[in-house]
This record gives structure tokens, sequence and C-alpha cells, in this order.
């Protein structure tokens, strides 16, 4: 059981212009915490929204549980894949409690929209927001909030979903540090009940204390995976980044990436 891409190629533009991704295979399994880190345009959101099937490679495919994600409807991927965006800019001032249950509602968890919010909708609302720490916003506007307090409430709704397999854009964008520990610790939780989570993140530091798999993109491929600890070498920040970073040792052992 996974969540795989296989020789993927995506290509923006015309057909024969630069590949964004060029055959790269990419396997989310439950119960493990990936994260893909990189250099801006190496092609790591183009990779999440590949996962989540939004968007059409050029060559190759990819399969959930061994099956095409081509070939199945948009509300059974749904169910099984949750994904937020890094950017989501809402439509309409919804409460944050309507904006929760949104995901709620493609869960399956009632029609709220007729119905009200109520039963297991309102129990999944209120799960989702306590797990980010954000019940105390469940009547507030989403326009009225900050910037983190939005994200954590978009988290929540994706929460809402209870998918399978989890994937976020660069969730810790606007969060302060507080709030990044907590969602973090919040993602190790939810993966070691058996989800599988993948996010995106210029935070090499995060995912060397989150994660238990990274893959480094580069130059439209995947240049290493592998436990994170043992991935964060000077040979591949210069390869990623150039010469200029620093390794540091944390007091627990693990290594920190620092500008220098």
């Amino acid at each position: 059981m996974s969540l795989r891409t296989h020789s993927l190629s995506v290509t923006f533009g015309p057909p024969a212009g630069p590949p964004v991704l060029d055959n790269v295979d990419f396997a989310l399994e439950p119960g493990r915490f990936d994260m893909i880190v990189g250099a801006n345009g190496a092609g790591k959101s183009t990779l999440l929204r590949a996962l989540a099937g939004l968007q059409t490679p050029n060559k190759g495919f990819v399969s959930l549980d061994d099956q095409r994600l081509t070939t199945m409807p948009m509300a059974a991927r749904a169910r099984h894949i949750g994904f937020l965006p890094q950017e989501i800019s809402p439509a309409f001032a919804y409460s944050v409690a309507d904006t929760v249950a949104l995901g709620a509602r493609v869960a399956g968890l009632g029609h709220w929209f007729d119905q009200g919010l109520a039963g297991a909708a309102a129990r999944a609302v209120d799960a989702a927001l306590d797990q980010v720490d954000a019940l105390s916003l469940r009547e507030r506007r989403l326009d009225e909030l900050s910037g983190g307090e939005r994200r954590r409430v978009l988290i929540a709704s994706v929460l809402a979903q209870q998918p399978r397999y989890l994937l976020l854009d660069e969730p810790a964008a606007m969060l302060d540090l507080h709030h990044q520990s907590e969602l973090f610790g919040l993602l190790r939780r939810l993966t070691d009940e058996g989800l599988g989570v993948c996010c995106v993140t210029h935070d090499w530091n995060l995912a060397v204390g989150f994660a238990d798999r990274l893959a480094v993109l580069n130059d439209q491929s995947i240049l290493a995976s592998g436990p994170p600890a043992e991935l964060l070498t000077s040979e591949i920040l210069e390869a990623v980044f150039g010469p200029h970073f620093a390794l540091l040792q944390h007091p627990d052992g693990r290594p920190v990436v620092v500008p220098k």
C-alpha cells in the first residue's frame, strides 16, 4: 500500500521545453513522515500536486494502492488524499467552523449546506480544530484571522477529511515557533497512528527533527533520499545551494544547518 509516482515527468509550456520534474520515482507509505526539500524551482510543489492528482504528468503516472489516480473519481481520491497548497485565498468569508466542515463533508460526515453543522460533522470539526490549537477560533470569520491563524484553520480543514495520506506544501509558513513545534509534533503523532504524511519544506532542521525520510530534489530529479540525519551533509548542501552553509551539531547529536 502506497501513494507513488512512476517515472514521473512534468513539463510546463511547450512539450519540448525543459522539464520541471524528470523521471521521478517517489513513494509515500502509511505510517511514515516524509519531507521534500530543495532549492526554489526544484519542482517540490509540482511533485506534491502530482501526488494529489492535481498535476497531469507528461510521462509516467501516479498510483494509489496500485491503482492509477487517473482512473479514480475525484471524490474517491479526496477520501484518501488530503492536500493543502502553499497559498489559499478564500473566495468567501466563511466562518472557521464552516471552513473546516468542508473537509468533514468531503469525508462524508454530513451535508452541512443543507442540514446545518451537527452530529458527526460537528464532532469532526471540533476535533480537527482542537488538534491544531484553534478551537477558540471556531466562531470567527476566516478573513478576520492572522496569516498564522488562517494556516492552522486550513490545516484543520484537511484533517477533518480524515484522509489516509496527508500532503502539505510549506505548512509551517506564517506560523510562530511555538505553533511550528506544535504542528510538526501533531504530524509526527498522526504518522505514528498510521497516517502517511508528506510535507514540502525549506527548513532542513525541521526535517531532521521530525521526518522519517527526506527526499532532496535538485536539477528536476531526486538527488538523494533516506533518513534526514544521513542526508544533511556538506556535499549535498553544496550540490543544492552552493558553499554558503555550515553544519553544526545540536546538543542531542543531530546535525543542524546554518548560513555562513
